[in-house]
């Protein structure tokens, strides 16, 4: 069955999709994942203070989308910064696809006001990066446009076999070990046994001769 899964995606033809990524939902990451609201947070993809960028994952390559993202910056009303929009197809190799300004503005009852832009890019990219260096990440989320790029769903396919294999491996090694285990426990135990029968009659020598 897996097999046949992998099989139809090689001979399926790549077609317009939507994908999705926010901010704390365990998927990309951030510039500072030790900071202490980070790490109360529980997400290593955690935007907010002290957050330079945060990088999206979309899950797989995007064939040149067209980005539409969500945003906020922070640090103190009226903190402007300049935010770069990278792309990357293995989250190593960085491609700069757009610079703009931007003002951070507290709202009356706290938390910072949420702006939209959209960028069209010419690369190919599974990774977003969004960079505000000086009023910092406080909150992003991209949807994106696209068609899914041939090989890399094939890809993640395989991917998520081996894990699968894997998992199944560890699963029956962990079995093999705990019955491995309980197979010992009971020799040692038949064995504590028996030199207690031993033992018990060679006290009570021991006490009659003393």
């Amino acid at each position: 069955m897996k097999k046949l899964i992998v099989m139809l995606l090689i001979l399926s033809v790549a077609f317009a999709a939507t994908f999705y990524d926010k901010c704390g939902n365990d998927r990309g990451w951030s510039s500072n994942p030790d900071e202490y609201h980070c790490r109360k947070s529980g997400h290593i993809d955690c935007c907010g203070w002290r957050q330079e960028y945060h990088v999206h994952d979309l899950g797989t390559v995007v064939k040149t989308p067209v980005i539409h993202f969500v945003y906020a910056s922070g640090s103190w009303d009226g903190c402007t910064s300049t935010i770069g929009v990278y792309v990357s197809e293995d989250g190593e190799q960085w491609h700069l696809i757009g610079k703009f300004s931007t003002t951070s503005k507290e709202k009356p009852g706290g938390g910072w006001e949420r702006f939209e832009k959209s960028i069209a890019s010419q690369y190919d990219c599974r990774y977003i990066k969004l960079e505000i260096p000086i009023c910092y990440n406080d909150y992003s989320e991209v949807t994106v446009e696209g068609e899914e790029k041939i090989g890399s769903a094939v890809q993640n396919a395989e991917e998520e076999e081996k894990e699968m294999q894997n998992e199944e491996q560890q699963t029956e090694e962990t079995m093999q070990n705990e019955e491995h285990g309980g197979y010992i426990t009971g020799v040692i135990s038949v064995i504590k046994k028996i030199i207690a029968f031993i033992m018990s009659p060679l006290k009570h020598f021991l006490v009659i001769r003393i």
